[in-house]
């Protein structure tokens, strides 16, 4: 039985990291990609 289910976004990226379309910080600075 496959059991589906919904996460938010930022669950997601907590859990697995970040994925195309999310935005990140590099390092220190206030530089996001």
């Amino acid at each position: 039985m496959l059991v589906s289910i919904r996460i938010s976004r930022e669950r997601y990226a907590a859990s697995y990291g970040p994925t195309t379309g999310d935005r990140i910080r590099l390092g220190d600075t206030a530089l996001f990609i």
